[in-house]
């Protein structure tokens, strides 16, 4: 009689450790997606801005990470959207798209998707980090929160529970 009693409690710790192990393991795959995914592009040159603002909804809404790729500025062409540093805080960035580019001048004239006029003040050549070559949306939130500290801190908390519940999983099974 006791052996009919052990076999489910042991089904049911595999099915645990199962449950425990693998959502461990998703919560851990999906943090190293994500940190791929912001930092990867990096080592090509692609770098990830969030965007801030609706000035360029719908095509890019709040909270969109955009990869903007170095580029020559004397080559961007209206319709072309680049991300630059915003007047005397150089550490702003803007994205938005070109409407006129004045190579003699050596500035572009931009605009949001979602405002009425171009931007008061072209932007210099010196101050264009790079022409937008991919968005995703939603992604700058998370970008976002995991440059600040806390979102760091939150990082590893995750990443410590998610292992916890690795080795728990790991335990059940024994």
């Amino acid at each position: 009689m006791t052996q009919d009693t052990a076999k489910p409690r042991k089904k049911n710790r595999s099915a645990a450790s199962l449950a425990l192990g693998g959502l461990g393991m998703a919560v851990l795959v999906c943090c190293a997606i994500v940190c791929v995914i912001i930092v990867a592009p990096r080592l090509f040159g692609i770098v990830p801005y969030a965007v801030a603002t609706g000035s360029m909804e719908p095509s890019l809404p709040v909270g969109s990470l955009v990869y903007a790729q170095e580029v020559d500025p004397a080559e961007l062409e209206p319709g072309d959207v680049v991300t630059f540093s915003q007047g005397h805080q150089r550490s702003v960035p803007v994205t938005h798209r070109v409407v006129s580019n004045d190579p003699m001048e050596r500035e572009l004239v931009t605009q949001g998707d979602a405002n009425a006029s171009p931007d008061p003040e072209p932007v210099p050549y010196s101050r264009v980090r790079g022409e937008v070559v991919l968005s995703v949306p939603l992604l700058g939130f998370i970008a976002t929160g995991l440059s600040m500290d806390g979102g760091k801190l939150a990082l590893v908390a995750v990443i410590g529970a998610s292992l916890a519940l690795c080795f728990v999983a790991d335990r059940l099974r024994e």
